[in-house]
């Protein structure tokens, strides 16, 4: 599971993947990355307070393709390689779940109010917070950075100053 070190980032993906005109609210899940590995039990691998690539041994070890089933069905918090563009931009982290045929969601596990909260966005307020997040350059093209996103920022760009027409 995706997660970002950036709470703009995250309010972009909250707001953008909510539809508005339904009145649908939004969320933001915010975590605590440290106390789900306590959680886990990693520090016991690790030292406290420590968030591991997902390149160490340590990792591959419990959530490899080659991972024995663990006693536990529980994620811990990783970071992710950054070499690629996308991840970088996103300022992204990682969750990774053991390897068990029935993976439980984040927030159904008993303690997860010690590690996770959900700040609900209201769905009147979902248009203002996208506007604000564009004047700050949260946009998709920031966080996305490729040819195709590129062009659609234009379009959008051009539109909104009335030099093409909306569709």
């Amino acid at each position: 599971m995706d997660w970002s070190r950036d709470a703009f980032v995250g309010l972009f993906f909250a707001v953008t993947q909510a539809t508005a005109d339904v009145g649908n609210d939004a969320a933001v899940w915010v975590l605590s990355p440290v106390i789900l590995n306590q959680a886990f039990s990693f520090h016991s691998f690790v030292n406290p307070g420590y968030i591991p690539n997902v390149d160490e041994p340590v990792v591959d070890l419990y959530f490899g393709p080659n991972a024995q089933i663990l006693d536990t069905t529980k994620p811990a918090a990783v970071i992710g390689p950054m070499n690629n563009p996308r991840i970088v931009a996103q300022r992204g982290t990682f969750t990774v779940f053991p390897r068990v045929e029935n993976v439980t969601p984040l927030n159904m596990f008993t303690d997860a109010s010690n590690y996770l909260l959900k700040i609900c966005i209201a769905a009147e307020s979902i248009n203002f917070i996208k506007n604000q997040l564009t004047r700050y350059g949260i946009t998709r093209f920031a966080l996305f950075p490729d040819l195709c996103n590129i062009a659609d920022e234009i379009n959008l760009e051009l539109m909104q100053e009335g030099q093409i027409p909306s569709a």
